[in-house]
């Protein structure tokens, strides 16, 4: 291989990077909006220092707060939010099915067991 077709993929790459990276911008964008949207509807001024009756002092300590929590759940391009995700669900669901057992011979406890019961749980959150 030459140096000269060498250098041909350079260009390649970069758009690759480029398309990859206006995604990310994209994505961060149209959350940027949403999260825009969710805070004008529900701390709108009107709504917390007429209706509500907050202090000036007291929404700008709630704004400070919104703000703050928001910057501290930022993550890096590249994190592994599925698997953490994954985690957070299989976890108490492991726990759950096994402490099932333990109930599984005392007649006075009303348990559902196991994966029933995680099922019956997915099926109420998708219902509301």
């Amino acid at each position: 291989m030459k140096d000269d077709e060498e250098d041909e993929g350079i260009p390649g790459v970069t758009k690759c990077y480029m398309r990859q990276y206006n995604r990310v911008q994209h994505s961060s964008d149209v959350g940027t909006f949403v999260l825009q949207a969710h805070l004008r509807y529900h701390l709108a001024s009107r709504k917390l220092l007429g209706r509500d009756r907050l202090r000036q002092r007291a929404v700008d300590w709630l704004l400070g707060e919104v703000e703050q929590r928001f910057e501290k759940s930022l993550i890096a391009a590249g994190e592994s939010v599925g698997t953490i995700a994954a985690q957070s669900i299989g976890e108490p669901a492991t726990q759950m099915t096994s402490n099932t057992f333990h109930f599984a011979s005392v007649g006075s406890k009303n348990v559902t067991l196991g994966v029933p019961r995680l099922e019956e749980i997915i099926k109420v959150t998708l219902a509301t």
